[in-house]
């Protein structure tokens, strides 16, 4: 599983536009919102962390439902999972181990210089990284179903988008208010559910 893990992470790499691309997203949004502020204007620190958690959600989610499989359905990698020697669902496991690795903890370094840009109290960044490392784990997972059901039904990826979003709301709304309990709660139910709910989705559409 090492081996394979170090595959898709490196499979990754090679294509590192797409993560460029979120890290692009995510800072031109901040730092235009940022720019609306008059020289006096100032942000209370809920809306500054609903406006990272927003753009996060939003640049993650779009790029995991799109790109997860791209590159394994157009090479036809999908059908030589089926028959390899470890269960579906270690190899999606890995697979979304490495997109995470790869597309949210680069995000989690930009955080604590854009919450400055955003006026956010100093003492309150470390537990903002906190909260967004586990809500990432969450959107993350939910979006990887997403990008399963986008492969099995050939949904255009903006479409899926909008089903998956009334699920990430609450990620929001528990992430901008700092309930730590809740967030971890959800990550260690969601990420094991959409591995196995991943699996059974691949095999609909492979078999």
């Amino acid at each position: 599983m090492i081996v394979l893990f170090k595959l898709f992470l490196k499979n990754n790499i090679k294509n590192s536009k797409y993560p460029i691309y979120i890290y692009g997203i995510f800072t031109i949004s901040i730092v235009f919102y940022a720019l609306l502020l008059s020289p006096s204007g100032s942000l209370t620190p809920l809306i500054a962390k609903s406006i990272i958690w927003i753009n996060i959600l939003l640049s993650c989610s779009l790029f995991l439902t799109q790109q997860f499989y791209a590159q394994e359905a157009k090479q036809g990698i999908l059908e030589q999972w089926m028959v390899m020697p470890i269960n579906l669902e270690w190899i999606i496991a890995m697979k979304w181990l490495s997109h995470w690795l790869l597309s949210a903890l680069p995000i989690m370094l930009l955080v604590p210089f854009l919450s400055l840009v955003l006026q956010l109290d100093s003492v309150q960044i470390m537990p903002l990284i906190g909260h967004l490392l586990l809500g990432s784990i969450i959107i993350s997972a939910i979006s990887s179903i997403g990008a399963a059901a986008m492969l099995s039904e050939r949904q255009d990826a903006s479409i899926t988008l909008l089903f998956i979003l009334p699920l990430l709301l609450p990620v929001l709304l528990l992430g901008a208010g700092g309930a730590t309990v809740m967030l971890v709660g959800m990550a260690a139910i969601t990420l094991p559910l959409s591995v196995i709910a991943g699996a059974a989705m691949l095999r609909a559409h492979l078999s």
